[in-house]
C-alpha cells in the first residue's frame, strides 16, 4: 500500500461525538447509581439505560469515523458507512462551495462522492484541505489549479 501524502479528519465532528458520548455515559452512570439506591427491582430500567447508552455511543463512533487518506495514486475515503478508493484519474473536480456541508468529488462516470472528512464545520481548515485536493487533482491532470470556490 502506498504511503500517505495527507490524512484528513473532521475535528469539530469528532469533538462533538466525544462530548455526546461522555455525556451519555455519565448520565447512564448517574441513573444506574440512582436506581441501585432504590428498594424495588429496576432491572428492566437498568437494562434499557445500558442499551440506550450503547446505541448512542455506537452512533457517535460511526459519525465520528470519517477519514480520507491521499496518496500518490488517489484518495481512500472512509465515510460513516461506506469506504471507497478513488484514483486521481477518476476525479474531474473537487466541489466545496460556501453552502456545502462537506467536499464532493465529481467523478468521471458522472457521479459524485462525498468526503465527510473535510467538513464546513471546520472552517478555514476545511477550505485549505479542499484547496489542497483541488491542487492535487489539477497537478495530476497537468493543469493550473482552479480558483477556490468561496
Amino acid at each position: 500500500m502506498p504511503t500517505a501524502e495527507r490524512v484528513f479528519r473532521p475535528r469539530f465532528t469528532v469533538v462533538v461525538c466525544v462530548v455526546i458520548s461522555l455525556a451519555f455515559v455519565a448520565g447512564a452512570a448517574f441513573l444506574l447509581l440512582t436506581l441501585a439506591g432504590l428498594e424495588s427491582d429496576h432491572t428492566a430500567d437498568a437494562l434499557a439505560i445500558v442499551i440506550i447508552t450503547v446505541i448512542a455511543v455506537l452512533t457517535c463512533w460511526v459519525l465520528g469515523r470519517p477519514r480520507a487518506v491521499a496518496d500518490r495514486e488517489g484518495i481512500a475515503v472512509r465515510n460513516p458507512i461506506l469506504s471507497r478508493y478513488v484514483a486521481w484519474e477518476e476525479i474531474v473536480a473537487v466541489r466545496f462551495g460556501r453552502h456545502d456541508p462537506w467536499v464532493l468529488l465529481d467523478l468521471a462516470d458522472g457521479s459524485s462522492h462525498p468526503v465527510l472528512a473535510v467538513q464546513a464545520a471546520d472552517g478555514a481548515r476545511a477550505r485549505r484541505d479542499a484547496d489542497w485536493l483541488r491542487r492535487r487533482v489539477a497537478a495530476h491532470e497537468g493543469q493550473e489549479p482552479p480558483a477556490a470556490e468561496r
